[in-house]
């Protein structure tokens, strides 16, 4: 998926699946770790919130790369008049899934 984003994003846990991301323009930067403040169930194995307490901070530009993994809190910040288009890829994780050759 192509985004973008002229605003902060809301903070984000998903339960199976891991973000994959590349910044293509503008910069960022990403929290990820620590709680999500006031979560709530968005959908089944989705919750958002509007913060993250404790977590840590990465500053992102064009040409970056991150790859968050399943039950990872995270959230996009955007300096005030800031904007940034990205690719982002959703890579479902599982337990116990069978690959066949």
């Amino acid at each position: 998926m192509v985004a973008h984003r002229e605003g902060s994003g809301v903070a984000e846990w998903h339960e199976t699946e891991a973000d994959v991301m590349f910044i293509s323009a503008g910069q960022i930067t990403m929290v990820y770790g620590g709680t999500i403040v006031d979560a709530k169930t968005t959908a089944p194995g989705e919750m958002r919130g509007p913060s993250i307490r404790g977590g840590t901070e990465a500053k992102l530009g064009a040409g970056d790369v991150l790859h968050i993994p399943a039950k990872v809190p995270h959230q996009m910040i955007l300096a005030p008049g800031a904007k940034v288009t990205y690719f982002v890829t959703k890579v479902v994780q599982c337990a116990g899934c069978k690959l066949t050759a």
